[in-house]
């Protein structure tokens, strides 16, 4: 077992753990300064931080601080049972706060776990999306999960398994709340914008961040983290998130239970990865292609230092994005940050 000290004994965690812990109840402020291992004023400049970055709690003369959560949390023997009824997966570690979720599955890599290890965060602190953009994680609303794979792929294919992650997390939705979510390539789950709305950009509910480990030019391991939005955003979260962004909740117009939704996306994804490690992308395009946002429509791409513009006219089997380019021919974009051009 390794220890996970390292990511989840930090102050900001150890706060967000005791109020999580208290379940909806109030922590006083000598309790929860004593928890953390902070003084009082330190204390306050940490509620502060968190609240700047989404995480909403309320204040109540001598009681304490609550936590205000849009979801119950996260019930560690449900999580447990979700990866132990599929083939693939088995452990599972339901956390309370980490700095990463992607942190831990690496470190349990790094450390000769198995195949299929499943690690469920209530919030993190330091998520991360790709290009290493910051990924906001509030307790109480979205499935913050990563998974350990060490999969039968080349190590340059690494990046094959966020498609099959990101159609699984489609189909779990679907499964689940009844949802149609699209694969906006190259690793994020939206939702049509609202009737009227001014922009043709889709709205986001989640992202997928694929990395590996090698030793020797060969694959160690890889990790798949995931982020989806589940519960509704909090009135806190920063103005940019909350104009991009949506959720299942809001989507389906019901509760959704994380629980359920890690249930539906591991039973979704062991077959999908079983079928890249087997005849790679190819037989997942139809579906991805159908899923597709951007095929048909006008749009920018920034990639390696420029900007390519176009029509998206086909995903192809190596996982690149193939646009008409305005300055002629196709051009196959393997990596990149695209935008729809047009009004949807």
């Amino acid at each position: 077992m390794i220890d996970l000290a390292p990511y989840t004994d930090g102050p900001r965690e150890r706060l967000l753990a005791a109020l999580i812990e208290a379940r909806g109840g109030h922590v006083a402020h000598a309790a929860l300064a004593e928890r953390v291992g902070v003084e009082p004023l330190r204390l306050a400049r940490l509620l502060a931080g968190l609240g700047e970055e989404g995480v909403s709690f309320e204040t109540m003369p001598g009681r304490g601080y609550r936590l205000v959560a849009s979801l119950p949390p996260l019930d560690p023997a449900r999580v447990e049972r979700a990866a132990a009824g599929t083939r693939r997966f088995g452990r599972a570690l339901c956390l309370a706060a980490v700095t990463s979720t992607n942190d831990v599955a690496v470190a349990l890599g790094e450390a000769g776990e198995s195949d299929g290890a499943v690690v469920v965060a209530e919030t993190q602190t330091r998520g991360r999306g790709r290009a290493g953009r910051a990924w906001i994680s509030p307790p109480g609303v979205g499935l913050w999960c990563s998974i350990l794979l060490r999969p039968r792929v080349a190590a340059d294919a690494v990046h094959l398994l966020t498609p099959a992650a990101a159609l699984a997390a489609s189909r779990a939705a679907r499964d689940v709340a009844d949802l149609s979510l699209l694969v906006k390539w190259p690793n994020d789950l939206v939702a049509r914008p609202a009737p009227g709305a001014a922009s043709g950009e889709w709205l986001k509910v989640g992202g997928i961040l694929s990395e590996g480990r090698t030793t020797g030019g060969r694959l160690d391991f890889a990790v798949i983290g995931m982020g989806l939005n589940v519960g509704p955003l909090p009135e806190t979260a920063p103005s940019g998130v909350a104009t991009r962004a949506t959720s299942l909740t809001a989507l389906a117009g019901r509760p959704v239970a994380r629980e359920d939704l890690l249930a539906a996306l591991l039973r979704a994804l062991g077959p999908l990865l079983a079928t890249v490690e087997t005849d790679g992308l190819a037989p997942l395009l139809p579906e991805l292609r159908v899923l597709s946002p951007l095929i048909g429509r006008r749009v920018s791409v920034a990639t390696g230092g420029r900007v390519v513009t176009g029509v998206a006219r086909d995903l192809d089997a190596a996982g690149a994005l193939v646009v008409a380019a305005d300055a002629g021919g196709l051009e196959r974009v393997v990596a990149g940050d695209a935008h729809i051009q047009e009004d949807a």
